[in-house]
């Protein structure tokens, strides 16, 4: 008699890893249980702030907003679950800036807020925020990459 072996194929992304992360309750361990075959993309974040922020750098942007605390809103996931709310996190704590927060339903809506300036930066994936970039609706002050990107050449690399 033949056994039959059933192999299951899932695509992950960011939010499944982190959510393993917040969530205790999970009926699995991300980590133990699924094992990565191969990598179908990688893409950075960018940090985007509104052209109403006079900041033309990383540095420049960190001064500006300890000066004007709570002034400058970061649009985030309400949902806690994508990476570009982990990023604009991480960034607070790691530079002890004091940013305010606004919820969105997800990436889109929080982009189109950051480009009617309902928030005054994010982080996003470079894929979603190059047209606005490119049409002078939004600043890239850094790539989250070890090395510039060649989307956005004249983007410094974070850190």
């Amino acid at each position: 008699m033949r056994r039959l072996t059933v192999i299951s194929l899932l695509m992950v992304g960011p939010a499944n890893a982190i959510n393993a992360s917040l969530h205790d309750e999970l009926k699995f361990n991300f980590l133990r249980d699924i094992a990565p075959v191969a990598a179908i993309t990688r893409e950075p974040l960018v940090m985007l702030i509104h052209p109403s922020v006079p900041a033309k750098s990383v540095p420049e942007f960190i001064a500006y907003a300890k000066a004007n605390p709570g002034k400058i809103i970061d649009g985030i996931d309400r949902e806690w679950k994508l990476t570009i709310t982990f990023s604009g996190l991480l960034f607070t704590m790691m530079t002890g800036v004091d940013l305010g927060i606004a919820h969105y339903a997800g990436g889109g809506p929080a982009l189109k807020g950051l480009i009617e300036g309902e928030v005054q930066m994010m982080f996003e994936p470079i894929s979603a925020s190059i047209a606005p970039v490119r049409a002078g609706k939004l600043r890239p002050l850094a790539v989250t990459t070890a090395t510039r990107s060649a989307v956005l050449p004249e983007t410094p690399k974070l850190g």
